[in-house]
């Protein structure tokens, strides 16, 4: 990067054209592309609300609504699991968000958006709904 930059700087460097014929397209992103699989691991689903955001977005399912998902981070388990949870299994709820099980490892939801309403914090969103551990999320 740097001997990059100082090329640039210096303008000693050469335009090369692209080759037009050695051209790839990514294929254009649909809203289902946003549906959060729990069955991948916890870094995946991560790396998949990142690269979705701010369109098409992530979405899941909570008791049949949509749910979209905007952040969340890896979540360190406390303690050893004994077992592990079915994947999309809500681990936990706590005023930093929500715990939620994957394939391998857990995340935490941090900001989220429920179907017609706004953007609120996980936080916001457990103290105006019952939300507890055991319960599923991406079950339509």
């Amino acid at each position: 990067l740097k001997k990059a930059l100082d090329l640039i700087e210096t303008q000693s460097f050469t335009l090369i054209p692209q080759d037009d014929s050695k051209v790839s397209l990514a294929p254009r992103l649909k809203k289902e592309d946003g549906l959060i699989d729990w069955r991948k691991s916890a870094p995946e689903i991560i790396n998949q609300i990142r690269g979705m955001s701010p369109w098409p977005g992530t979405f899941t399912y909570y008791k049949g609504r949509v749910l979209k998902i905007d952040e969340a981070k890896l979540q360190i388990p406390s303690s050893v699991e004994t077992c592990r949870p079915a994947p999309g299994q809500i681990q936990g709820v706590s005023k930093k968000g929500i715990v939620v099980s994957t394939a391998e490892g857990n995340l935490l939801i941090e900001r989220l958006q429920p179907e017609g309403r706004r953007k609120m914090t996980a936080a916001e969103f457990v103290a105006g709904h019952r939300i507890s551990a055991g319960e599923r999320l991406g079950e339509k």
